[in-house]
């Protein structure tokens, strides 16, 4: 009875005394692919009514690798790189020395 009662009392208890099935990362995704695939079957009926084709969007990654910053940065990385590599002979001046 005295551990019933110092069970009960505690905020332990009241926190976890009920049994939660919480939902498995397995079931959202399904749950997601499912609401998108319902939502791609509505979709063509949408598209074919308007008669255009939706324009695709290009991913995050796209975006970034096709920003100008991005392209800038890789230039000067595979610049840097051969310029290791490869490095540069020291120009001779044309001027000649008496």
């Amino acid at each position: 009875e005295e551990y019933n009662n110092l069970l009960t009392g505690s905020s332990v208890y009241k926190k976890y005394n009920e049994a939660i099935d919480p939902k498995s990362a397995f079931e959202l995704l399904n749950e997601r692919i499912l609401k998108k695939e319902d939502a791609e079957e509505a979709k063509p009926v949408a598209e074919k009514s308007s008669g255009r084709a939706a324009k695709q969007e290009k991913s995050t990654f796209e975006e970034v690798m096709s920003s100008p910053v991005a392209k800038q940065v890789g230039r000067e990385l595979v610049r840097g790189v051969f310029g290791m590599l490869f490095g540069s002979t020291p120009r001779r001046s044309t001027s000649r020395r008496r």
